[in-house]
């Protein structure tokens, strides 16, 4: 309880959860706590999860809602459009409890630790990592494969572990000449 706002806290790990820390670690951002906001607090606890597609970021918003008691609002900038939560609780949480990284995390991405408890949290980690990152590859009407585009090497060595784990045939790692 902060400024007089009640908030909600998972006790233990879910399906929704794991998905939703798969989403932020793709297309989310917590800032870092350190940078200065124009409200004056000494904390800047900004989530942000931006996409192109506004229905995603509705089903996110109820998934905070049953997570943490919170409906973050959604905002349209341009092209895309952005869900901001803004609490200094939940921004702990997810920073502390559950790892994801603040600032910039370019580097940092990886499977979170706190999923690793069972099979079944990485496969809806992933599910939510695929849903931001990943896209469908078709030829001919025929699906053909299924791609993750990321910086940092390290959490596709990690996926590609929970997809060979789950029985699904894992090609390769291909590097990308591009910036990411």
């Amino acid at each position: 309880n902060t400024n007089s706002k009640k908030y909600r806290l998972p006790r233990t790990m879910t399906p929704k959860l794991a998905y939703l820390l798969g989403y932020i670690i793709g297309d989310g951002h917590l800032a870092n706590p350190a940078d200065t906001i124009s409200n004056g607090s000494l904390y800047n606890a900004e989530i942000r999860i931006t996409t192109a597609d506004r229905h995603h970021l509705e089903c996110l918003q109820q998934i905070f809602k049953e997570l943490f008691g919170i409906e973050p609002p959604i905002y349209t900038e341009g092209n895309f459009y952005r869900l901001i939560c803004r609490s200094k609780v939940i921004h702990l949480f997810l920073a502390r409890v559950c790892e994801i990284p603040v600032g910039n995390k370019k580097s940092q991405t990886k499977v979170v630790p706190i999923v690793y408890s069972d099979i079944k949290f990485q496969k809806y980690f992933l599910s939510g990592f695929f849903d931001a990152d990943g896209s469908v590859y078709k030829y001919k009407g025929k699906l053909r494969s299924i791609r993750l585009k990321q910086h940092n090497r390290q959490i596709l060595v990690q996926c590609k572990d929970i997809l060979e784990r789950s029985g699904i045939e894992f090609v390769k790692i291909y590097e990308d000449n591009g910036y990411r």
